[in-house]
């Protein structure tokens, strides 16, 4: 039998009555033995390969290359944001991956600011990120040098409680130390339940970053 018929479709729900669908051609009319003379048509689905209907294999994406950029930091718009000027010459925004800090207009949102002021403004840094800056912004770690050698400032921020951890991200330095900031309750885990920057950006009508 070369063609499924119209209520074998039916049947396996491949077909709605009145509607017209195009079968995917991973889906291979398969005829099976039921004994006693008695043959069944069935949809297979490359069973040689042990595919689902309609699936297509993609290939592995690449990870993009490892960038750096070095330049001096002149500005802190908030907990998460620099403004960054490599060699002199183009001003960059950077955005600090990995977490999201109190937006400036909600609670801790200066605190957070004035922090990382502290930590990065008018020094020297390293941002390492990856793919391509998007009219002048780029996402990327921050590092900066300190007396105990180079240190994240993303990082600094999410343990001491000056950002919160983007739940998406599973590096195990960042996770700790969020787990470590909410336990000590440092910066804003010292409220009893701290705004989440995404909500606070959603009651205000504001877009998501």
């Amino acid at each position: 039998m070369k063609a499924l018929s119209l209520a074998v479709l039916l049947s396996f729900g491949l077909l709605n009555a009145g509607a017209a669908v195009k079968i995917h051609r991973s889906f291979r009319p398969v005829s099976l033995n039921g004994g006693g003379g008695t043959q069944y048509v069935v949809p297979g689905y490359n069973l040689d390969r042990g595919r689902k209907p309609g699936f297509v294999k993609t290939p592995e994406e690449k990870p993009q290359p490892l960038k750096r950029m070095v330049g001096k930091v002149i500005s802190v718009v908030d907990g998460d944001t620099i403004g960054l000027r490599p060699g002199g010459g183009q001003l960059y925004q950077i955005e600090l991956d990995r977490i999201d800090a109190p937006e400036s207009d909600q609670p801790h949102g200066e605190t957070s600011k004035r922090f990382l002021s502290d930590l990065l403004l008018n020094k020297s840094v390293e941002i390492q990120y990856r793919g391509k800056s998007t009219h002048n912004k780029v996402t990327g770690i921050v590092y900066v040098k300190t007396p105990k050698g180079m240190v994240d400032a993303n990082l600094t921020m999410v343990r001491n409680g000056m950002a919160w951890h983007l739940p998406d991200d599973q590096t195990p330095a960042y996770v700790t130390g969020a787990e470590s900031a909410r336990k000590e309750k440092r910066g804003l885990w010292a409220d009893a339940n701290p705004i989440d920057p995404a909500d606070w950006r959603e009651g205000k009508g504001r877009p998501q970053k």
